[in-house]
């Protein structure tokens, strides 16, 4: 079964549309991530550092168990930022219908126009 959620972060990296690494706290502060997706297994430093920074941003942030986040690249990785409002916006559909995955921040009505 194909998995549409891991099929459309991996487009985003093909088309250079995600952050990740040393980069992602600084585009969640500026805002040019727009939605962050992080792995089940991420560092409780790490993953508090992201929530609060998407949260103060008003960036959705969504956890994927481990299986399907190491499935979406060979290149190490424990979160990445998805900098196109497009790609973010298809992404947020497809996660809030997705039983399996978590939301630790939703977007509420006035922060979806960003």
């Amino acid at each position: 079964m194909q998995d549409k959620v891991v099929n459309s972060i991996q487009m985003a990296i093909r088309a250079g549309k995600t952050i990740r690494g040393e980069g992602l706290i600084p585009s969640i502060i500026n805002g040019s991530s727009k939605l962050v997706i992080y792995t089940s297994t991420i560092g409780n430093n790490s993953k508090k550092k992201i929530l609060n920074k998407s949260k103060t941003a008003g960036i959705p942030a969504f956890e994927l168990d481990e299986l399907r986040f190491n499935s979406i690249s060979n290149k190490a990785a424990s979160a990445y930022g998805i900098t196109d409002q497009g790609f973010a916006a298809s992404l947020i559909e497809k996660l809030t219908s997705d039983k399996s995955t978590s939301a630790d921040f939703n977007l509420s009505a006035d922060t979806e126009k960003k």
